[in-house]
């Protein structure tokens, strides 16, 4: 079993159980004092079992547990902020569908170090007996409504669009965001749980998304991994991009659309973004590798953009952080 600021990640019966997901969903509720907990998931067969442990958890508790079903992590993430809501995505994002986890968000954002390891300890905060808590299944995300007022209805009328969402969680709102925008969109793999690629769209060649985007002369292709905070771009000519041309790309319209002069990224993230930040007049300041402490400078430095950077993927989606590389983060 793997933890980190990403996520506690195994394989369900194997170095992770039951026991455990209710454990760390137990700590989470005491650190954060919420008695409302959001509830989400991403396709994979384990999905279920780990969702019903972590809702029993909190619910013993007496929390109130909002259960969204599947959708995507970003989606999460937006309804957490919006919600001023602690959550819990049930996910192992990019990882092989063997695997499954958690990943915990406050405000928004992903937790700090002092929240994971209250979060790993052994189990704290627990009163004697058990309280009754209440589930609410069939929360509806605004997340789709929210991307569409921002960019605007037929904003993009006329762009064609290809999409892998390879069996995962970006089905959810994908196909309905883009059609609302005006795209002409042809999917792939857009039937939930069923992975006929490798679920990371880093590690897959994209085949058949780089032939139909040349069948069909999209303007672009989108592929997504299984919680949908993974994102791999593909050209008009069929070219599979990497994340550093991706944030660079998605750095500079940002800059120029909000006008914003600060930016906080990463050390490992590529030196393009201060060539980017130079012609817009901006100033980067660079924290250590990890979303939390992305945020935590971004805080310190009142800076409303911010990125984090490895190889090959990217996270575009705006208001919200995501797990990956290249991931973007703004108001």
């Amino acid at each position: 079993m793997i933890v980190s600021l990403s996520g506690i990640r195994g394989v369900l019966n194997a170095d992770m159980n039951l026991a455990d997901a209710s454990r760390f969903a137990l700590n989470f509720a005491s650190a954060t004092g919420s008695g409302e907990f959001l509830l989400a998931r991403d396709p994979r067969k384990t999905g279920p079992a780990l969702s019903k442990a972590v809702s029993a958890a909190m619910m013993s508790l007496g929390s109130t547990v909002y259960d969204y079903g599947i959708i995507s992590t970003p989606a999460l993430f937006r309804e957490s902020r919006r919600r001023e809501l602690p959550a819990v995505m049930v996910t192992a994002s990019h990882n092989e569908p063997e695997f499954n986890g958690l990943k915990f968000i406050i405000d928004g954002a992903g937790i700090g170090q002092e929240t994971l390891d209250a979060v790993a300890g052994g189990r704290k905060g627990r009163k004697e007996g058990f309280a009754s808590g209440v589930l609410k299944s069939s929360q509806r995300s605004a997340y789709v409504d929210d991307l569409v007022e921002r960019f605007g209805a037929g904003s993009c009328e006329g762009v064609k669009v290809a999409l892998d969402l390879g069996g995962g969680a970006a089905i959810s709102h994908a196909v309905p965001l883009l059609g609302k925008l005006g795209c002409q969109v042809s999917s792939l793999n857009d039937a939930y749980g069923i992975f006929n690629r490798r679920v990371d769209p880093v590690a897959d060649d994209l085949e058949l998304l780089r032939r139909i985007v040349r069948q069909k002369e999209c303007d672009i292709g989108l592929a997504f991994d299984c919680d949908g905070d993974r994102l791999v771009i593909v050209d008009s000519a069929g070219r599979k991009r990497t994340g550093d041309f991706m944030l660079t790309l998605a750095l500079s319209e940002l800059l120029g659309a909000t006008g914003e002069r600060r930016v906080v990224v990463s050390t490992d993230t590529t030196q393009a973004v201060d060539d980017v930040a130079k012609k817009a007049g901006a100033q980067v300041f660079r924290s250590k590798v990890g979303e939390a402490n992305v945020v935590g400078v971004m805080k310190e430095k009142s800076a409303r953009l911010g990125a984090k950077g490895a190889v090959g993927a990217s996270s575009t989606v705006p208001s919200t952080t995501a797990e990956t590389p290249c991931s973007l983060r703004s108001p």
